[in-house]
This record gives structure tokens, C-alpha cells and sequence, in this order.
């Protein structure tokens, strides 16, 4: 009945098994009673396939591979069936027959993963020849991977301004940002929390850093803050504002 009903799947598709009737082979249900149909039609398919193609000696002898009398099926088990009790045993086909091409987009199609995932999937149900050759040709065909592995989009960065490369004095060129805000413990009363923002004055020139603290985000916080870095560093020549916050375009208006 097996072998009656997968040779009927193939005279009704021209040689080809649909999504639905070649899952319904490969993926058994536990549960179902047409167990036994299903493996005699699988069983049938890979006979068929390797009928197609005369597997050279070498590679036999190099898999172990043994004949099943009742079938006549090819069988790759390795050493250790005679101690299995499960019989792990699996068929072995040519990476050119359509059968191992469905086995191996079965395999793929489960989680999308790599070569060497998909060739292990394939390799529970069937030992395909040159199997890994096939399982990337699957990998490298597929829609859903080749959109997931596709070259992101890359920002092109602008060109340095002339402040960078122009050899001048520590801060003389100057770019300024605010970070944060941070909790802090008042120093008087110990229970109550407050909020500060960091402020960074980075020199273009040597990358130097001098930070500082502000209670709030005024332009009157920041300018005590720009009053203290000038103490300690001077003046700079040129001052750049890494962002264009209320309290850095206002700073000047308030200064004045």
C-alpha cells in the first residue's frame, strides 16, 4: 500500500510531490495509524532515487554500507547497529536525485540554520552524498536567508572639520555636550535625591576631557559651569556645541 500510494503521488504531480504530500511523507504524525503506509512509500522513493545512480564502490566502503535484505535498501549505520536496538540505520542517496533536494529544503525550512545544521537535519532521515555541498546550495538559494544576511545599509560619515587636524593648544578648540541625568544623595539631607547632569568640554585637538556637574538644565547652570572649565583651562578660541540645546544657544544671550 506504501509503495502503491507514493508512485500514485508521483504519476499525479509529474514527478514532483507538492509542499503538502511531500511533508506529509517526510514529517510523521506519532499519532497517526498510516505510520507503517508512510515509511513504505519513503522506502519506496529511496529506492527509486538509488536506482537512478550507480554509487561508486569507494564511497560505499568508506560509509559501511550494508545492503537490507527484505528491501534491498542501502544502509548507512556505522559500527554500532548491531548494539542499537533502535536500528538508527539510514538510507543513502546521491546528492543528484530530487529526493535528497526535498530532504534538504525540509531540513532548512525547519529553522533556517546554517550548513552545518541543515546537513545534520537531512542527515536523521537520509545520508545524502556530498551532502554538504547540497545543504549550501539549499542555504545559499534560500529567499528568507539571503534577506536576513543581506549588507545593511551604512551611514557615510562626513569629513573632519579643520579644527581636528590643526595642531593647536589643549582646549583651544572646544566641543561641548551634556550627559545624564544621575541621582545623588544631598550632602546635607542625606535622605533627599537629586538630580545632576554631566557636562563633557572636549578638545578637538587632543581629545582632552574636563567634566563637571549642573543642578539643572538652565543656560544660568550651564554658564557657572563654562565659568569654572575657564578658570582652569582659559578661554577657548573657537567653542563648538555638540547639540543644539536651549542651554547651549542661550548661554550667550545670558552672558551677555
Amino acid at each position: 500500500m506504501g509503495a502503491t500510494r507514493a508512485m500514485e503521488l508521483l504519476h499525479t504531480s509529474g514527478g514532483r510531490l507538492s509542499k503538502a504530500s511531500w511533508s506529509g511523507l517526510l514529517s510523521p504524525k506519532p499519532s497517526s495509524h498510516h505510520l507503517t503506509k508512510r515509511e513504505d512509500a519513503l522506502r519506496d522513493l529511496f529506492l527509486a532515487a538509488q536506482k537512478e545512480v550507480t554509487l561508486p564502490d569507494t564511497t560505499l566502503s568508506r560509509l559501511a554500507v550494508v545492503k537490507e535484505e527484505s528491501t534491498g535498501l542501502l544502509l548507512c549505520g556505522g559500527r554500532f547497529q548491531i548494539f542499537n536496538e533502535e536500528k538508527t540505520a539510514v538510507p543513502i542517496l546521491p546528492c543528484t536525485s530530487w529526493v535528497s533536494t526535498l530532504l534538504a529544503q525540509e531540513a532548512h525550512k525547519a529553522n533556517h540554520e546554517e550548513i552545518a545544521g541543515t546537513l545534520l537535519r537531512m542527515r536523521r532521515k537520509a545520508w545524502v552524498v556530498r551532502g554538504r555541498k547540497l545543504a549550501q546550495k539549499i542555504v545559499d538559494n534560500c529567499v528568507t536567508c539571503r534577506r536576513l544576511r543581506a549588507r545593511r545599509c551604512q551611514q557615510i560619515m562626513s569629513d573632519l572639520p579643520s579644527e581636528r587636524i590643526t595642531p593647536a593648544n589643549p582646549f583651544e578648540y572646544t566641543t561641548v555636550d551634556l550627559f545624564g541625568p544621575y541621582e545623588v544623595k544631598d550632602e546635607v539631607r542625606k535622605k533627599v535625591k537629586l538630580k545632576v547632569w554631566g557636562i563633557v568640554f572636549c578638545c578637538m585637538a587632543s581629545r582632552a576631557m574636563h567634566t563637571d556637574l549642573v543642578s539643572d538644565q538652565s543656560a544660568e547652570g550651564f554658564l557657572l559651569a563654562y565659568q569654572r572649565f575657564t578658570a582652569l583651562r582659559g578661554h577657548p578660541r573657537k567653542f563648538l556645541g555638540s547639540a543644539l540645546g536651549t542651554i547651549f544657544t542661550g548661554a550667550p544671550t545670558g552672558s551677555a
